[in-house]
């Protein structure tokens, strides 16, 4: 974050060492009266909260709420979270890797169940959180912990899952390859834990997003939302409209008629992608084998994984049926 001078009503917080309820109330209704923050204000925000130790109780909401606003709704590309965005946001919260405390934590997670997407480094960032905090006692989860205990906890999958699935990832409500990678991982480090039995439960739902998800194209991709604006390319809703329209009247066809027919081409198409979805091709097949048999044992998670996997699919793939 570059050198930064504050204006002198924040100045004044800081020698005061506290911010006070009337302090948050200033902050909601008259410097920022526009309900916009630009970038040099929000990091005045964050020099703020890391200079003053004695905080109101209204603060952390207010930070929360005026930060996530900022970076998704406020900062470009508005909805969704840049690479350059998501590299701020890291230099922001923590040091180190780590997150520095809960709030900030807790301002990451808002993010992502607000934001439409973001990049998977940033997930990625995310997730290592919990892990650090399980496998190191490290980070902003440490201090509710029982040090030396590598165990995942009921929160550790609370905030697992809100990570996870609070946008969907890059692709609707589909999970990556690289978190389900990390769930796998945390998984075989925890294998002999007493961990929480939701942790379960996350564990093969998630995994089974990752290999039966169906991308039914109803999601714009990351990629595709920020390196171009659809209305301005002709691929929008807009000229979808039109299209309808002009293919209704060139055919002097009721508009309904020509609705219900797209309507039903939509939906053939969503259902065979499901189908296709829900069978596991030889690649995937594969990767959960060489997961399950890398320490050589079929451990509980892994055997629910299997079930899953076989009650879920529409066709098993030849090389799970024994494994299953």
């Amino acid at each position: 974050m570059s050198e930064l001078e504050l204006p002198t009503k924040l100045v004044e917080m800081i020698e005061r060492g506290r911010i006070s309820n009337d302090d948050v109330r200033y902050l909601r209704q008259d410097y920022f009266k526009d309900s916009k923050l630009c970038r040099t204000e929000a990091e005045s925000l964050f020099a703020l909260d890391a200079a003053v130790k004695e905080k109101s109780a209204i603060w952390d909401e207010f930070f929360i709420e005026a930060m996530v606003d900022h970076i998704v709704n406020q900062a470009e590309p508005v909805g969704h979270i840049s690479e350059e965005n998501a590299d701020w946001l890291k230099s922001c919260i923590s040091r180190n890797g780590l997150v520095d405390g809960p709030v900030r934590l807790e301002m990451l997670v808002k993010v992502f169940e607000v934001a439409k997407s973001a990049p998977q480094s940033l997930l990625t960032f995310a997730l290592t959180q919990v892990s650090e905090a399980v496998l190191n006692n490290q980070g902003p989860l440490a201090q509710s912990r029982l040090a030396g205990k590598q165990i995942i906890c009921k929160s550790d999958v609370e905030l697992l899952r809100r990570m996870i699935f609070g946008f969907g990832s890059d692709s609707g409500l589909a999970i990556s390859k690289e978190e389900a990678e990390f769930l796998f991982d945390l998984n075989d480090r925890t294998i002999e834990a007493e961990n929480d039995p939701t942790w379960s439960d996350l564990f093969v739902r998630s995994i089974g997003n990752y290999l039966l998800a169906t991308i039914d194209g109803t999601e714009p991709s990351r990629a595709a939302v920020l390196s171009k604006d659809k209305f301005m390319t002709g691929d929008g809703l807009f000229d979808g409209l039109v299209n309808t329209l002009k293919s209704a009247f060139a055919e002097m066809r009721p508009l309904h008629e020509v609705l219900d027919q797209e309507r039903e081409t939509q939906n053939a198409q969503i259902a065979t992608n499901h189908a296709e979805a829900e069978r596991l091709t030889s690649s995937e097949a594969a990767w959960v084998i060489e997961r399950i048999q890398r320490d050589g044992e079929t451990h509980e998670n892994e055997k629910a994984l299997l079930a899953f996997i076989k009650e879920e699919a529409s066709e098993l793939h030849a090389s799970l049926k024994s494994a299953a």
